[in-house]
């Protein structure tokens, strides 16, 4: 069931709540603020709406209240929904370039192994986590593909039946007068907590 309806709720949590409800993923292409922030999952509030029954519902929810965001359902993989700065989308940008990736190793590596293959215009962070949390340098994946989009490549990567409800976040880097776009992923959904309720007591 879509998640109750209040006043407002912060972004994160709402699409946390509406991954399981319609068991999607949500990836993000951000724009970091003065202070290297990434301001979408911290400090955006939207208003739930009970209405939300389908992936394409909230795909129309979000373009509506999301400024300067541009929100699209993935065609290759229609369980995933990304959010794109409008910022960003401009001729040239890495995330629509084609490419044919061959590549076996650890998925927090792949951006890496793609900026090889694209003059170095993406690949991982070079800063700490982000919103404290860490890369993924756990799943591993081997991929092969032809002629499918970075964005199509990054996400196709992920092993959905356990990975985390925002598998991977992106956005722009400066680094030696130079611009690229990294990429980092977040790993498998957090195991849910056990109730201590249903313990036996001790003797």
């Amino acid at each position: 069931m879509p998640p109750v309806e209040t006043d407002t709720i912060s972004l994160d949590d709402y699409l946390a709540e509406m991954g399981e409800a319609l068991d999607c993923f949500f990836t993000f292409e951000d724009v970091p603020d003065s202070e290297g922030s990434l301001p979408w999952i911290e400090y955006i509030a939207i208003t739930p709406d009970s209405e939300i029954e389908s992936i394409d519902d909230l795909v129309d929810k979000l373009n509506e209240e999301l400024d300067g965001v541009t929100v699209v359902r993935s065609l290759a993989y229609p369980s995933v929904v990304h959010l794109i700065a409008d910022v960003l989308m401009q001729e040239g940008y890495v995330m629509e370039d084609e490419v044919d990736v061959e590549y076996s190793g650890d998925i927090g590596s792949l951006p890496y192994h793609l900026g090889t293959l694209l003059d170095g215009r993406i690949g991982m962070p070079s800063g700490g986590p982000i919103n404290g949390i860490p890369g993924d340098s756990v799943t591993q994946v081997d991929i092969n593909v032809q002629n499918q989009s970075v964005r199509d490549v990054l996400t196709g990567a992920v092993p959905f039946n356990e990975y985390n409800r925002i598998p991977w976040e992106s956005y722009p880097e400066q680094e030696n007068g130079s611009s690229r776009v990294v990429v980092r992923y977040f790993g498998p959904r957090p195991e849910p907590e056990e109730n201590g309720d249903d313990e036996e007591p001790d003797e």
